[in-house]
């Protein structure tokens, strides 16, 4: 099978040939603007860049797709291209609308063996009209071939759109397309162009290694053919404040070259500085580029480059080449050790990406009564990780047991392996395998793998040059470098020279340089050695500082000081390590167990639990003695308080150097005791004056419980307004917005919701959210539907929003980035909005809550209505345990109705008036006017007068609802309907019409004109005889 990044050939000379696909083809089901169809069955197995695929997607937008991620892009990207759609056959793919006309369709053609599948395009039209594709797609079965047969293409925009037409692989790093139709203004008809395999993957691309700290090694880090180029890359530029070694080591016998074909940096600012080559050694600055180094055989040469603090420019690019290229060897082949009494060597016995299994290796079982001991054991420096990924054992029968790992000793049965197994440095892991005289499984497999596959040498030594700078052991340097002055090895320090570098030791270590060469121009140039362990002063001349020593842990510093005259073979020292990097010193720390972890319920009634322990025994490997203290958490036998208690004792060997070992448990203890609450009395309480209900004081329940009762307060939450986008004449302007009201997060992080809406239907247009002090909190640049509301949410850890609090107050500013790609006002409009909603952490996680239904808070007191309200009080402890209790809070209206009578009783007349608007056209919502009537008497008549604007009075119906919202009266149906179909058409649009029961028209028998005058309503007004005027009525 071929490579992803197979390669093809395009072919435009063969036969235009297109299928009649007037019969027997299938239309796609969906037609329209930007749509997919599928999955769709090919009928046989297809190739396509090295992938089998048996049904693939057809798009609107005139391209197949055997990925279904993206079947609706109109965006015709250049290929190939990472967005997608990716793994597709462009047609011609552009902003194409099959709604317009024509069809999509498909067949399968031929016998089995030699099928074609043809997907045809006919006479479809771009989005903005006008023919845009006629043509076809063919699939042929065992050639895996691709054949494009046009009968014809055309521009959208003849000159000016662009589209496209090719193949690109599915993560869109290998695209071919048909010259001069890729991503240009294109036309063509009676076109043929045929895709074809060319039998082999294209030769991998150059690989460019950029300045960097480290060791690159020929055929392993680098080839023939690669580029080095500075930290910028090609066509970037290099940093301020670099200072950086990269060595490249050829072969052994072999040489390395590197040939410069540009290089400029800061003149006289900015250094390249070459040592350890056979030819170019040297110190460059400027536009001075080295042209070609060349490594001595076998011998790596390095390379280090400073830059100061302010210009920086393009840097430099070198082609690489070997003595020899790399040759291409078989990788060896794996082998699988078994089960078995012995010991196995990394890089003798096994080797990266052997295999470990049981007896009876791969698939086979092991043997009863088996009982043996294998140890695998890494290099000097170097660990082994074997990873089961395989293990079935005789549960309680048989089993493993592993020792000398980190973190992973122990024994495993059943099937519960025991996953990845980790070597100490330089350790042996020990596995011991027992099996009983019945039961056989499966037994096991792990991929052994080493932290340096075998073969590959450690590091070479390094040249540290004079410069200002701090070097860390097994950082920056490791035993066995070497200190040279700015010349390097062999070369002569500058004139002007004044720089400060330190050599730092690691924790418990020391660094040492002994100096093998020292030649300054006497009491004129000067080396200031301090820091070190009596080796501190002033040397010039030939007279050299000989061996010098840091302090334990500490840094040694050098400052080197040059004249302007005489300049001299300078020095070397070699740096040598007390511990060499990666080496573990041999434990002597005491050995100590600690008891295990344990849970705990709490006393009946208290809100702690005691637990006795005894204190741990040690033993110094060594043979002395050992003081071992409690250093963390309470003394035996407690009492230890709910939650999480950490118990620590410390072991330290009582002869020098006082090794230490600490060894922890965790106490846990559970309230589950439920706690006890009593609301307080039912309250009954009058009217405010003047008011359907009153101001309660309702006391909290009294709470007993075995923990602290606090009264906490749910989850708090702070919002900001809707806030409109801010628009420029480029697009999404900064837009700033203010959560109001926050407070410091208690028991969690803070999840904020983001809703917004506006134009961010394509991945290049982005919402991102900084927060108050600048940084980036939220970026959503995924492809979301234009116009919509969406709403997504979003965490901020709980010390990043409390910083918040403390340094910008309660009131949090965040903004909304500008990107010229979000189109507005007009587009969205008037969805153009974003708002945040914050629940600033989570408080039950921190203690308990005491709650309420009448207002979600710990406090009910509030208004009240008349009448009686249930307050049910929720208290959940610590421990998650919970109780309620009610109360009953009445209100009683105790004012009496003020009524004043004027003469004697007559009949009651009213009117109420609605202010309309304008009606909708073919809006079956239609207008809705409320009239509030604030009489209350009964309805003995009702007439109402209709004051309408509006031609064809046969389009309108008009109806009255009672306040009880039931009660419903069709006053007016289209007048003139069914009589004819479209009803009245009243020239003059003045309606003023009375409907009134006892009118003598009805509405509906005639088309008068003008509408003006008293009717009979089409449904009687008499139906709200009876009722109350009191309420709001819908017309």
């Amino acid at each position: 099978m071929w490579q992803t990044n197979a390669q093809y050939v395009v072919d435009q000379a063969g036969t235009f040939a297109p299928a009649d696909l007037s019969t027997g083809a299938t239309p796609v089901a969906a037609v329209g603007d930007d749509v997919g169809n599928g999955p769709i069955p090919i009928g046989f197995t297809f190739t396509f860049f090295g992938n089998d695929y048996t049904e693939l997607y057809i798009s609107s937008n005139g391209y197949v797709t055997f990925d279904p991620a993206d079947q609706t892009d109109f965006s015709e990207d250049v290929i190939p291209n990472p967005n997608l759609p990716n793994n597709i056959i462009a047609l011609g793919w552009d902003d194409l609308n099959t709604a317009l006309g024509g069809t999509v369709r498909y067949r399968l053609d031929g016998a089995p063996g030699s099928q074609i599948f043809i997907i045809e395009f006919q006479n479809i039209e771009h989005l903005g009209g006008g023919v845009g594709v006629n043509a076809q797609i063919k699939l042929f079965e065992g050639s895996n071939d691709i054949e494009l047969h046009g009968i014809e293409y055309t521009a959208d925009g003849p000159g000016t759109d662009s589209w496209v037409q090719g193949i690109e692989n599915a993560d869109g790093t290998v695209g071919f397309a048909t010259p001069g139709r890729n991503g240009v203004n294109w036309n063509a008809s009676n076109d043929y162009v045929r895709f074809s395999l060319t039998g082999g993957p294209p030769p991998p691309a150059p690989t460019v290694i950029t300045q960097q700290n480290g060791i690159f090694n020929a055929c392993t880090d680098f080839q023939d053919g690669d580029v080095f180029a500075d930290s910028g890359g090609l066509g970037g530029t290099y940093s301020n404040n670099e200072n950086s070694t990269i060595q490249f080591c050829p072969e052994a016998g072999e040489t390395v070259t590197l040939n410069f074909t540009s290089f400029a940096v800061e003149n006289g600012f900015d250094n390249m500085i070459v040592t350890g080559a056979a030819t170019g050694n040297g110190n460059y600055t400027g536009a001075t580029q080295p042209t070609t180094i060349v490594s001595a055989p076998g011998t790596c040469m390095s390379i280090q480059f400073t830059s100061d603090t302010s210009v920086t420019l393009a840097g430099w690019a070198a082609d690489i080449s070997l003595s020899t290229p790399c040759a291409v060897a078989p990788p060896p082949t794996p082998i699988v050790i078994t089960q078995q009494n012995g010991i196995f060597n990394a890089c003798t016995d096994f080797q990266d990406g052997d295999t470990f299994a049981d007896s009876g290796g791969l698939g086979g079982n092991y043997s009863n009564n088996e009982l043996s001991t294998i140890q695998f054991c890494a290099e000097a420096g170097e660990t082994v990780t074997l990873d089961f990924t395989l293990f079935d054992l005789e549960n309680n029968f048989d089993d493993l047991t592993i020792s000398g790992s980190v973190g992973s000793d122990g024994v495993y049965t059943g099937t519960t392996g025991p996953g990845t197994v980790v070597s100490t440095v330089g350790g042996c892991i020990s596995f011991v395998f027992d099996s009983d005289i019945s039961v056989t499984d499966i037994g096991w497999e792990a991929d052994i793998s080493l932290s340096t596959p075998c073969g590959i040498a450690p590091p070479p030594p390094i040249v540290i040059i004079q410069q200002n700078g701090i070097f860390n052991a097994c950082t920056d340097f490791q035993d066995g470098d070497t200190y040279a002055d700015s010349g390097g090895l062999g070369g002569n320090y500058s004139n002007n020279e004044l720089s400060t570098i330190q050599f730092c030791a690691e924790a418990g270590e020391t660094v040492t340089l002994d100096f093998t060469l020292f030649d300054l121009e006497n009491n004129f140039d000067d080396l200031t050695i301090s820091g070190s362990v009596g080796s501190d002063g002033v040397y010039t001349g030939t007279t050299g500082p000989g061996t010098v020593v840091s302090t334990v842990g500490g840094c040694v510093t050098f400052v080197f000081d040059s004249d302007i005259s005489v300049t001299d073979i300078g020095w070397s020292a070699d740096i040598s390590l007390s511990t060499a990097c990666g080496v573990v010193a041999p434990p002597n720390a005491p050995l100590m167990n600690c008891p295990g972890d344990i849970t705990l319920n709490a006393n009946p009634g208290e809100c702690d639990a005691p637990f006795g322990f005894a204190t741990p025994t040690a033993q110094d490997p060594g043979g002395g003695t050992v003081t071992v203290v409690q250093t963390m958490g309470p003394p035996s036998p407690g009492p230890f308080p709910v939650g999480d208690t950490v118990v620590e004792f410390t072991a330290t060997n009582d002869d020098a150097p006082n090794e230490v070992t600490t060894c922890q448990f965790t106490v846990t203890v559970i309230d589950n005791q439920p706690p006890t609450m009593t609301c307080a009395a039912d309250i009954t309480q009058t009217n405010d004056p003047g008011l359907c209900g009153a101001d309660v004081t309702v006391p909290a329940p009294t709470i007993m419980d075995n923990c602290p009762v606090i009264a906490g307060m749910p989850t708090p939450v702070a919002d900001s307004p809707v806030t409109d986008f801010i628009f420029n004449a480029l697009g999404l302007d900064d837009t700033p917005t203010t959560v109001m009201g926050a407070q410091m997060s208690i028991g969690g992080d803070v999840t904020v919701t983001a809703t917004f809406a506006g134009d961010f239907g394509l991945t290049t247009e982005s919402f991102v959210l900084n927060g108050p002090d600048g940084m980036e909190v939220y970026d959503n640049s995924d492809s979301l539907t234009d116009c919509n509301t969406n709403v997504f949410t979003f965490t901020i850890a709980e010390a990043d929003w409390n910083n918040y609090v403390t340094t910008f107050g309660p009131d949090l500013d965040f903004l909304l980035l500008a990107d010229p790609e979000v189109d507005g006002p007009a587009l969205c409009a008037p969805d153009n909005f974003y708002q945040l909603s914050v629940e600033q952490g989570d408080p039950a996680a921190a203690g308990p809550i005491l709650i309420n239904d009448f207002n979600g808070t710990n406090d009910a007191s509030g208004f009240y209505p008349v009448g009686t309200t249930t307050v049910t009080w929720t208290y959940t402890d610590g421990g998650g345990n919970s109780v309620d209790c009610t109360m009953d809070v009445t209100v009683t209206d105790d004012e009496a109705p003020e009524v004043s009578c004027i003469g004697g009783p007559v009949a009651g007349t009213g009117t109420a008036t609605g202010t309309g608007g304008a009606i909708p056209d073919n809006s079956p919502a239609g207008l809705t006017v409320t009239l509030d009537v604030v009489e209350d008497f009964d309805i003995t008549d009702m007439d109402v007068n209709l004051d309408i604007t509006h031609s064809w009075m046969g389009d309108l119906s008009v109806s009255l609802t009672a306040p009880d919202g039931t009660t419903v009266v069709q006053m007016i149906d289209r007048p003139g309907v069914p009589a004819t179909a479209a009803g009245c058409n009243n020239l003059d649009t003045a309606i003023n019409v009375d409907m009134d029961d006892e009118a003598a028209l009805p509405i509906e028998d005639s088309c008068p004109e003008p509408f003006t005058g008293t009717f009979i309503p089409n449904e009687a007004l008499s139906a709200f005889d009876g009722m109350s005027t009191l309420g709001t009525w819908t017309l």
